[in-house]
């Protein structure tokens, strides 16, 4: 992996999951734990997949049709919770096309994860169906913030979280098929002032845009994909035929292509308007949900919905297990002729390399933790919830110890449940601890009863 490539992975890494860390809500993926230290052990592996690749073929002996094998090695990492039913995208792919319901019912769950990401200052910057998660309980969920960043706080005197959607555009960011105008104007404009050599600070100028109305023309293109089952148009740019149509005056046009795929008028409507040409006339997220489009099939029973995700997710288990390649990992067999002068340059480079590599991800080390604490933490005041603690969390009069906002605090009450432990020292955390930990036995007493 080039320099660039893998310090940028890591950093990337490392800013989702300080990003998904902040957030609560039920149509974004949780995250459960992280480790920039962390160790993996592969023990298994198939003789017929080893014999695959001479090169690693060559390190074992195999008398065995299977052999177990210990390698260690570090790594970076984090958990989430698991989302059952897998991609939208495989969902969409391998099946006929949705219903209006169930894309209503999606795009809407959609809406409502992107609003409250802007709402806390977030933007994710590669909305698409790849991206997007069903769990056990049917929601949608969005997931991969490789892309996503924080957008910069503007105070207000009324003091409501407010937040610039402008950002700039370093690096190659989302998707080509789901990626805004805006977008592709930056990089065409960053190309020539590049070749015309102006100033930094011009080109920054450049590469500025809104990024909370581009994760809405992503969402269009989902929309778009969520009902038809393909892509609206290659790129939106005006030079791609088909979005020079819908970016046009006349869309009907545009519509005459698709004239034999049955689509409503309020779903034309509201992909037209999500997916304008100007960032600034695109909807907002509430006005999204105030759509007819979304308004036009309310109701609290979702079971025809909820039968048709289990029906599509089984079709998909179904050609997945009657229709996998055969596994392939043929050994590269190019190579070219290296002096051992440009043997010793490379190691030199890729050591220096690597050592810069581990540096970073040093630095990062102790921050990872820390969110990771702050995961448990916030696990372990649920579960301590969920006993009939909730009094003891109450703002702590002043100088008063009733306080259990500690890491070591919750943790220690919730290990402690069904042990006999004695503290020692009633110190105010450990007096503190001590009532948890009895609050816990009284309520599992209580249920036992």
């Amino acid at each position: 992996m080039p320099r660039s490539d893998k310090f940028q992975s890591l950093e990337s890494l490392h800013g989702e999951v300080a990003i998904l860390a902040k957030c609560n809500h039920k149509n974004i993926v949780k995250i459960k734990a992280a480790s920039f230290n962390g160790t993996i052990v592969k023990e298994k592996a198939n003789l017929e997949h080893l014999l695959c690749n001479c090169n690693r073929a060559r390190q074992f002996e195999v008398p065995e049709q299977t052999v177990h094998i210990k390698r260690q090695g570090q790594i970076c990492y984090y958990v989430m919770k698991l989302a059952e039913y897998g991609e939208l995208y495989r969902l969409v792919e391998m099946n006929q096309r949705l219903s209006e319901d169930l894309v209503q019912y999606l795009f809407t769950q959609l809406i409502h994860g992107l609003d409250y990401l802007h709402s806390k200052g977030f933007v994710h910057r590669d909305i698409k169906p790849e991206n997007l998660l069903i769990d056990r309980k049917f929601k949608l969920i969005i997931a991969d913030f490789n892309f996503a960043t924080q957008l910069q706080a503007i105070n207000t005197e009324h003091n409501f979280p407010r937040f610039n959607p402008i950002v700039q555009r370093n690096f190659n960011v989302g998707s080509e098929a789901y990626n805004a105008p805006e977008l592709w104007i930056i990089e065409q404009k960053d190309s020539d002032l590049r070749q015309s050599q102006c100033s930094p600070t011009e080109r920054a100028r450049v590469r500025q845009y809104d990024a909370v109305k581009s994760d809405i023309f992503s969402a269009a293109v989902t929309l778009f994909m969520m009902s038809l089952k393909f892509s609206p148009f290659r790129r939106a740019v005006l030079q791609d035929p088909y979005y020079k149509l819908l970016a046009g005056s006349e869309k009907q046009k545009f519509w005459k292509i698709y004239n034999n795929q049955k689509t409503s008028g309020s779903f034309k409507d509201l992909f037209e308007k999500i997916s304008q040409f100007v960032p600034s006339n695109r909807l907002t997220t509430e006005q999204i949900l105030e759509h007819q489009f979304l308004q036009q099939k309310t109701g609290s029973d979702f079971t025809h919905v909820h039968k048709e995700i289990l029906n599509a997710y089984e079709n998909v288990q179904k050609l997945l297990t009657g229709g996998l390649e055969p596994f392939s990992d043929e050994p590269n067999t190019s190579h070219s002729i290296q002096s051992d002068t440009e043997v010793d340059d490379e190691q030199e480079r890729l050591a220096l390399d690597d050592e810069q590599f581990e540096n970073l991800r040093q630095r990062l080390i102790d921050d990872v933790h820390q969110i990771s604490l702050r995961l448990q933490h916030e696990k372990n005041v649920k579960k301590i919830k969920i006993a009939g603690a909730k009094h003891l969390f109450a703002t702590p009069k002043k100088n008063s110890h009733l306080r259990v906002f500690s890491v070591a605090d919750s943790s220690k009450a919730v290990a402690s449940v069904g042990s006999n432990e004695e503290f020692e020292e009633e110190t105010p955390h450990e007096y503190e601890t001590l009532k948890l930990v009895q609050v816990l036995k009284q309520y599992h007493s209580d249920n036992e009863d």
